[in-house]
């Protein structure tokens, strides 16, 4: 990774060793604000561009989106120049475009890396039976063109929205068994088109198949009192390897495609409550962090 010049950086390099001894990770940075003006104050989305060259971060309670290189050098900012109230970051549409919603608009906006602060309207949602609708996690279905899968926190429910942000059905429903959220943090999806969901109230992270049927629940090889753990957050890696945020016991679990824990990590500070993440091709983890961070871990 090449010099990064952002102030309010610290490097940190402390190795976590796992608890078998196999592999380890280090936190390679920390960011507390990114071109050192705007301090993060609740950062709770990231996301990777097409290219994987940038990340786009939403600091919901600040009133921003920043895309940044993977150095962590700012490129542009959505809400610098104009007050976004808590905008709900989307997805990138291409390198230079990012779509982002506005809850008290209802309306889905496009900003563009050369004039960020005149966006377009893509959309209202109008919809019906979206009314009330909270967008947590939102991941694009062929970047966009097939519709959207969005978490909504709130209802414990997993959507599918059309392109133009309509509903097309509810995938994943509330519920305290098996095949139900009952109080969902954060969504991933993997290269099968898998569905992965982490929550705070029932199983702590469940697997889905794009339809929505129930595949696993993640730690079932384990007994019930090893199961009884919260999920604050959850990424795919390439390969495919599942990372989960257990915020009961701070450490991270390592997941297969099957749902067996394979590797268990201890958070290092100043990682205590991850809420987002996104992992690169070249396995770094970019985590945003509740209490106003970006911490990148570089994973074994």
């Amino acid at each position: 990774m090449h010099q990064t010049i952002v102030i309010g950086l610290a490097v940190l390099l402390l190795a976590i060793v796992p608890w078998d001894g196999a592999r380890s990770q280090q936190v390679v940075q920390v960011y507390r604000s990114i071109g050192g003006n705007q301090p993060l104050i609740r950062p709770v989305q990231i996301t990777q561009s097409p290219s994987g060259s940038r990340l786009a971060i939403c600091d919901k309670q600040g009133n921003r989106i920043y895309v940044i290189d993977t150095d962590g050098n700012p490129i542009w900012t959505i809400g610098s120049g104009s007050v976004v109230t808590q905008p709900v970051l989307l997805s990138f549409e291409s390198d230079d475009a990012l779509l982002y919603y506005v809850k008290q608009d209802q309306t889905v906006y496009r900003s563009r890396e050369a004039s960020p602060e005149l966006p377009d309207t893509v959309a209202t949602v109008t919809d019906s039976a979206l009314e009330g609708l909270s967008i947590d996690r939102v991941i694009p279905l062929d970047k966009g063109l097939k519709g959207y899968l969005v978490l909504d926190q709130k209802k414990a429910t997993v959507f599918r929205l059309k392109a133009d942000f309509t509903l097309e059905n509810k995938l994943i429903l509330p519920g305290s068994r098996k095949g139900r959220l009952w109080a969902p943090t954060d969504m991933a999806v993997d290269l099968s088109g898998n569905i992965i969901v982490a929550d705070e109230g029932n199983c702590p992270v469940q697997a889905f198949t794009a339809n929505g049927k129930p595949l696993f629940c993640g730690s079932w090889n384990l007994t019930e009192a090893q199961r009884s753990w919260n999920a604050s957050a959850v990424g795919v890696e390439p390969g495919e390897v599942i990372w989960v945020a257990d915020v009961t016991n701070l450490y991270w679990r390592v997941f297969d495609r099957a749902g067996i824990q394979t590797a268990q990590y201890p958070f290092a500070p100043p990682l205590f409550s991850p809420n987002a993440l996104t992992i690169t091709a070249d396995n770094l983890m970019y985590v945003a962090d509740d209490n106003g961070a970006i911490i990148v871990l570089s994973l074994p």
